[in-house]
């Protein structure tokens, strides 16, 4: 079975992708763990980690924060 990253796009709080696929979602309120949301809606890849990135303007520094989805 497929297996996947689900990231949140920079500056889009509820706009999320699918790193295997590149379908991008919106999940309101919270994030895909808050939904019971497993697999990719349009690849069906099993979601294994969440990824959001943090932008530091004044730096210019985007850091990516990833965490094991279960």
């Amino acid at each position: 079975m497929a297996e996947c990253t689900f990231r949140r796009q920079v500056g889009q709080d509820e706009t999320w992708e699918c790193l295997a696929c590149h379908a991008s979602w919106v999940v309101l309120k919270g994030g895909p763990k808050e939904y019971d949301l497993h697999y990719c809606p349009n690849c069906g890849a099993k979601i294994t980690k969440l990824e959001r990135t943090i932008s530091n303007a004044e730096d210019d520094v985007t850091t990516i924060v990833s965490e094991d989805y279960k």
